[in-house]
């Protein structure tokens, strides 16, 4: 930690780039410096401004969390939901403008020239949703593990603008001036302010590990689509960018329905923006209804990642241009992640079969059409199959969106870094089997979400012994990898596919996790249907019949 002075429980030091500083000791070994304003808006629709302190000669006063971005109402406590335990949510103002800020979270005691590695975390929630102030994504615990175990880092937590302020883009809001992915941007804002005034906070600025749940590793995944050199390593958990762009339509679509709510259809583009930027801090609730999130731009998101296009070791460098300067990858999935699609579902699952079947014969066309059956027989959806019951029929469609949209992209993306000619690229990966200890609909099942709250160690009370050692083997990994290490084996496609499986039961006594060298449903709890139906257009087709199909059932 740098110099400083304390009173009671607060850390004052000076800053070499942005001056004085007043964190928050929230535990023996870590300092926090909360809701620190990265960038700056005009208005909520505007590309951010990176922060700039110098000179300033006030205190920044860092000791709680900045404004949240514009989110759904109690979206702390839905967001527990899916974990299943509650932890004590904190209700903060919104704001529009205010709300692009950090989190640090720092070791005691470690000089400003240490130069430790840095762990940025970047949230989930569908780009609809989500805040890295909840206290189930607080990084105090990992930080101070890290410290205890002579392996310090420091973690960041990175706000980001998400639904209608974060992607909301159309032809009006273009001829404004207006651009596409926002929320994506302001992540590129946030990491070179890191890049650039971490070394103040005893961090290394060339040792950074980008960590993204869910949507937020889909973010990570696309940042790697670009030549600038953001950081160093990264953590996918649970999602990549196979999962596909939006259509420009989508947002147009978006911004039609809106403007027309708001009674300016007919208005002209300026007056619409106008009427928008007054009352979308009370769109918080809309932004899941639009299936907003990253478009194509050309920019920011240059293209769709397909399948088909990463067959051959050289394509690795034109999908990622990122792979020059990330090298290092650690991903992987939960056994069952399709659980992150169940409220997106309509509680009438009958006509669900048949819609699923239209669009899968739609997208694989007459000369793939012999997959369809195959695929339907395979989960119990075809019309041979006896007739299940709804409870039966939901987790059928749910199996076949975890195995197409999590698990599949989960091991290309190793794949693509273990085929690679770039030197010294590697790649590890990991499934998460631990059940859900907790009661609720996923009790028993390694749901979408539980991975997170076990690798950062806020739920570890709530957990039986096996599974509290569970969760610090995995915690202790990550901050292994951080800090540069080869946690276990490197996964090789081809030849030795290692992976770790965490596991251990409810109730047990000891973590049961361990090494697999390959790749049979037997070993990783995985179906294996789905990477093996043919060759990787067939994994395109599907997966965008899963999402057709998925945008047909929004509810």
């Amino acid at each position: 930690m740098p110099s400083s002075t304390t009173n009671i429980n607060l850390e004052i030091f000076d800053h070499p780039t942005i001056g004085r500083i007043q964190g928050v000791k929230s535990s023996p070994n870590v300092v926090e410096y909360l809701g620190i304003q990265y960038a700056t808006l005009s208005n909520a629709f505007a590309r951010g401004s990176i922060g700039h302190y110098a000179g300033s000669g006030s205190t920044i006063v860092a000791i709680t969390h900045g404004p949240t971005v514009i989110n759904p109402a109690n979206i702390c406590e839905r967001e527990q939901e899916l974990i299943q335990a509650r932890l004590h949510c904190t209700q903060s103002k919104q704001s529009a403008t205010e709300s692009l800020t950090l989190n640090i979270s720092v070791p005691t005691n470690v000089p400003a020239d240490s130069g430790l590695p840095v762990l940025v975390f970047v949230h989930g929630g569908g780009f609809a949703s989500g805040s890295a102030n909840h206290p189930q994504y607080n990084l105090t615990r990992i930080v101070e593990i890290s410290a205890k175990d002579g392996i310090p880092i420091i973690a960041v937590g990175l706000n980001y603008r998400v639904g209608i302020a974060g992607f909301l883009i159309s032809k009006e809001m273009k001829e404004l001036g207006y651009k596409a992915n926002n929320g994506l941007d302001d992540q590129r804002l946030g990491l070179r302010w890191i890049k650039h005034h971490i070394r103040g906070f005893g961090g290394d600025p060339e040792r950074i590990t980008f960590l993204g749940q869910s949507a937020g590793s889909v973010a990570g995944n696309i940042h790697l689509q670009s030549n600038e050199p953001l950081f160093e390593q990264y953590i996918s958990m649970s999602g990549t960018a196979f999962s596909r762009p939006r259509r420009p339509e989508v947002g147009q679509k978006a911004y039609d329905s809106l403007v027309k709510g708001l009674g300016v259809a007919e208005a002209s583009p300026y007056e619409q923006a106008r009427k928008l930027l007054s009352e979308v801090e009370n769109m918080g609730d809309q932004a899941r209804r639009y299936n907003l999130g990253p478009t194509v731009d050309g920019d920011i998101v240059p293209e769709a990642l397909v399948f088909r296009n990463q067959v051959e070791p050289e394509s690795a460098l034109k999908t990622f241009p990122g792979l020059r300067h990330c090298r290092r990858i650690l991903v992987g999935d939960c056994q069952f992640d399709g659980t992150a699609f169940e409220s997106r579902l309509p509680s009438q699952t009958d006509t669900l079969p048949q819609a699923l079947i239209a669009s899968l014969k739609e997208s694989l066309d007459s000369t793939d059409a012999r997959f369809v059956p195959a695929i339907l027989s395979r989960y119990g959806l075809g019309q041979s199959a006896s007739p299940n019951s709804t409870e039966t029929t939901r987790r059928a469609i749910l199996d076949l969106g975890n195995d197409i949209h999590f698990a599949l992209p989960a091991l290309a993306l190793a794949k693509i870094w273990s085929k690679t000619t770039v030197p010294s690229a590697k790649a590890f990966l990991y499934h998460f089997n631990c059940p859900n200890p907790w009661d609720g609909p996923w009790k028993g099942e390694a749901n979408h979400i539980l991975d997170i709250a076990f690798a950062l160690q806020n739920y570890n009370e709530q957990l039986s012994v096996g599974q509290r050692q569970c969760a610090g083997r995995f915690g202790k990994d990550f901050i292994r990898f951080v800090n540069g290490e080869d946690v276990w084996g490197e996964y090789r496609a081809g030849e030795r596919p290692t992976s770790m499986i965490y596991s251990a039961q409810i109730d047990g006594e000891k973590d049961d996790s361990h090494l697999v060298h390959d790749e049979s449903s037997a070993s990783t709890g995985r179906r294996t249907f789905i990477q093996e139906l043919g060759a990787e257009h067939i994994h395109d087709k599907v997966l965008h019949s899963w999402q057709v199909f998925m945008s047909a059932t929004r509810k």
